[in-house]
C-alpha cells in the first residue's frame, strides 16, 4: 500500500525552480511535498503543504500533472504501518511573493534555493532523479509558455 501524497513545483517570476533542503543528516533536496489527510483534495493537500513548509500562501496553480508518479521506501526506511512507499501527485505553481516572505518550517527543510530549470536534477538527492526527470519533462513546456 502507498502513501497518498503530493509534491509541488514551484517556480518564481524568472522562470526558476525551487528546491528545499530537508532536514535529514545527508545533503538531500527536493520539491516540497506532503501527505494527502482523509476528506482533503490533492490541490488542497498541496495548498496546504506549501504553507506549513514555506510559512506562505502566495502561489497560483498552473498546471496538475496528468501522471501519478509511485516510489517505494528503502527497507531501512518502512514504516510500522504497513506503507512501502508513496504515490505523488505533482503541482506546478507560481510563486508571486519575496524570497524573504518564505518562513521554512524547520521540521521539514532547513534551507531552499530558486535553480535554473536546467540544473534541478544535479541538486537533486539521487534516488528522486528519475520521478524529478519525468515530471520536468512534463512540465517544461508550460513552464517554458507561462507568463508568469
Amino acid at each position: 500500500m502507498y502513501r497518498h501524497n503530493v509534491a509541488a513545483v514551484v517556480i518564481n517570476h524568472d522562470k526558476q525552480v525551487l528546491i528545499g533542503k530537508r532536514n535529514v543528516p545527508q545533503d538531500h533536496w527536493q520539491f516540497p511535498q506532503g501527505g494527502v489527510n482523509e476528506g482533503e483534495s490533492e490541490q488542497e493537500a498541496m495548498m496546504r503543504e506549501l504553507q506549513e513548509e514555506l510559512g506562505n500562501n502566495k502561489f497560483s496553480l498552473l498546471y496538475k500533472s496528468k501522471h501519478l508518479h509511485r516510489f517505494e521506501w528503502p527497507k531501512s526506511q518502512l514504516r510500522n504501518d504497513g506503507l512501502i512507499g508513496q504515490e505523488q501527485r505533482y503541482f506546478l505553481v507560481l510563486f508571486y511573493g519575496k524570497d524573504n516572505e518564505i518562513k521554512l518550517e524547520e521540521r521539514a527543510l532547513l534551507d531552499f534555493e530558486w535553480v535554473d530549470q536546467n540544473k534541478v536534477l544535479e541538486r537533486i538527492f539521487p534516488a528522486r532523479r528519475l520521478i524529478y526527470d519525468a515530471v520536468l519533462q512534463e512540465f517544461l513546456p508550460i513552464i517554458k509558455t507561462s507568463t508568469t
